[in-house]
């Protein structure tokens, strides 16, 4: 493209790097991320919430959080996906404090659970052993 004298923008890299992530080329993903990065191009939030979950997969939590970190400081907003991806990392990999600090933002950024979100939950709190809070859960269930 470039050789064209065509400049490659956000789109043509939203493109880029969803398709490779999609073919779980995450190296080469990385890579258009950075190649972004290098030009200029700002990322979409589409861009920005794939590639925190290509680092969820990857396990690598603090990459992710650093996506989630550009996602609110772009104000591009937090949202029921995102803290979906993140609450199945934390309870996948056993992370109290992960799913703690989730919940926190999840209020915080005012976003409503969904029924996915309450499965994780449940999922969760019976991980924990906590009645309690299984019972809660439940009872948003009913209000859905």
């Amino acid at each position: 493209m470039t050789a064209a004298g065509i400049e490659p923008n956000t789109e043509t890299f939203e493109f880029l790097v969803l398709a490779l992530i999609r073919l779980k080329r995450y190296e080469d993903a990385e890579i258009a991320y950075q190649s972004m990065q290098e030009r200029k191009v700002e990322p979409s939030r589409d861009i920005l919430f794939h590639m925190m979950k290509m680092y969820l997969i990857l396990k690598d939590e603090t990459r992710a959080l650093s996506m989630v970190s550009l996602i609110k400081e772009r104000q591009f907003g937090i949202d029921i996906p995102m803290i979906n991806a993140l609450l199945t990392y934390y309870y996948t990999t056993k992370q109290a404090a992960g799913i703690e600090q989730t919940l926190n933002m999840m209020q915080t950024e005012n976003v409503q659970p969904n029924q996915i979100t309450l499965n994780l939950l449940m999922l969760i709190h019976n991980q924990q052993n906590n009645n309690d809070a299984l019972q809660r859960v439940y009872q948003q269930f009913e209000q859905l």
